[in-house]
């Protein structure tokens, strides 16, 4: 399954940088997620970008708590007038229900 034409795939940065060419990326913070999601959110409204679908943010590797990211996710997006998705639970072989609600 192939991009669709005018879909993106941005990353975003909210773990400390791999200390070593190889190593992995360092934990996560709550300051790399804000300033991740407001970089984010000016490149949506500069690219005029009409839909959204996020991970649950720093959670994994990074190590965060999703109740302390989500609200982060609203804090920054939620006055964006599009439709925004947060997957919150992977199951393998399963597609996302993206009907709206």
């Amino acid at each position: 399954m192939g991009n669709a034409e005018g879909q993106r795939i941005v990353n975003l940065m909210t773990q400390e940088e791999a200390y070593d060419n190889g190593s992995k990326p360092g934990k996560a913070s709550i300051e790399y997620v804000n300033r991740s999601l407001k970089n984010l959110k000016d490149l949506i409204e500069q690219e005029k970008i009409e839909s959204l679908a996020l991970p649950r943010l720093a959670t994994g590797v990074g190590s965060l708590d999703w109740e302390d990211v989500r609200p982060l996710i609203y804090k920054h997006l939620e006055d964006l007038d599009m439709p925004i998705y947060i997957y919150t639970l992977y199951q393998k072989g399963v597609k996302a229900d993206e009907s709206a609600t």
